[in-house]
């Protein structure tokens, strides 16, 4: 969990405030390249305390539990991509990048369960939800 963002323009000056960040900015803050899915993130009220627990871990679904006691950004340890979705207790949300390659939700205070699923272009699922786009 981090408590804030730090938000850049473009990619040069992104890529150099990751590599000179201490491990504590990189424990503190997401660093986020703007794009169109988190334009107008933001944290209002961070959070002091919180608590995540992997309640399932497999190759294609993950679901944690988050407890906090302000809004957080959770940034997960797996590669970006963006056959893989969330859902932040039952609604659909969108996983941004985080520190160039991880995963990023905003988390809001309370109890939270998120579910990941990788749902590549080749499955039943992507034609599925494809198909309910058109």
């Amino acid at each position: 969990l981090t408590k804030q963002i730090k938000k850049y323009n473009d990619s040069i000056t992104f890529l150099q405030a990751l590599e000179s960040a201490t491990e504590k900015g990189l424990r503190e803050f997401a660093f986020i390249e703007i794009d169109e899915i988190n334009e107008g993130l933001k944290i209002e009220n961070h959070y002091m305390h919180g608590e995540v627990k992997i309640i399932k871990y497999s190759p294609d679904n993950i679901i944690v539990e988050v407890v906090t006691d302000g809004d957080a950004i959770l940034v997960a340890s797996n590669t970006y991509s963006r056959y893989w979705h969330a859902k932040i207790d039952g609604k659909s949300t969108q996983i941004f990048k985080a520190d160039h390659t991880l995963w990023g939700v905003k988390i809001a205070k309370g109890r939270s369960v998120i579910e990941y699923n990788y749902i590549p272009p080749y499955s039943l699922g992507y034609l599925l939800k494809k198909d309910k786009r058109d």
